[in-house]
């Protein structure tokens, strides 16, 4: 049976006031649908709750693209960063396009 992927763009970053953060993806919803974003999810360490992992799903390639471009959506980031922590940058992003999905039943 052929599977269709989806495009991911995926932001990991440390922050010390997610409902800020969080306040300022809604607000650029918008944007993200206009790119062509059909969802997103967020989650952060277990082991670190200043570190997050943000995917946001769209259903091209180009969409992602024009997304990461967009000068609009570049306050996220400064509204998120903050200083130190396990990794070298508080603020990474990439590209990455889905292979393979299966969904459990819960």
């Amino acid at each position: 049976m052929p599977r269709s992927g989806r495009i991911q763009f995926v932001i990991r970053f440390r922050g010390d006031d997610f409902e800020k953060w969080r306040a300022a993806l809604d607000a650029h919803e918008p944007a993200r649908i206009r790119h062509g974003a059909v969802g997103h999810w967020i989650a952060h360490s277990v082991r670190d709750p200043s570190e997050y992992l943000a995917v946001i799903e769209f259903t091209s390639l180009g969409g992602a693209t024009g997304y990461a471009s967009d000068a609009d959506r570049l306050d996220l980031e400064s509204t998120a960063m903050i200083d130190s922590g396990p990794h070298d940058r508080t603020w990474e992003e990439a590209t990455y396009e889905t292979v393979d999905r299966v969904t459990y039943r819960e």
